[in-house]
């Protein structure tokens, strides 16, 4: 009876760490400006995100498809997605071709 409980609370334990695992240790939310470049992108924590580049305002929704794939909705362009990885102050996003652009939050 004992080794049935130990084995029970074994496998709640690898089951709580293994969802840990799988979320994300970063935020997206704010300002980031591309390297190089005038293009600021915003996401908001209501999964807004907002593109300006010279004068220009663009806005969509995202989701994140997993912890390195962001899915931006584009209305009747369908869907991008992005691989992403995001540090405190570097976000980099992938696109389709390989294409890697690279931004710096700002405070």
């Amino acid at each position: 009876m004992m080794r049935a409980v130990r084995l029970v609370l074994a496998v709640a334990v690898l089951a709580l760490l293994a969802s840990c695992a799988m979320e994300a240790t970063w935020t997206i939310d704010g300002k980031w400006q591309k390297k190089d470049g005038t293009e600021v992108v915003e996401f908001s924590r209501t999964g807004m995100v907002t593109v300006t580049d010279a004068g220009a305002t663009a806005s969509a929704h995202y989701t994140f498809a997993d912890t390195k794939h962001l899915k931006i909705e584009m209305g009747s362009l369908g869907a991008l997605v992005l691989k992403v990885s995001c540090t405190r102050d570097k976000l980099t996003l992938t696109n389709p071709e390989g294409v890697v652009t690279t931004y710096s939050r700002i405070y």
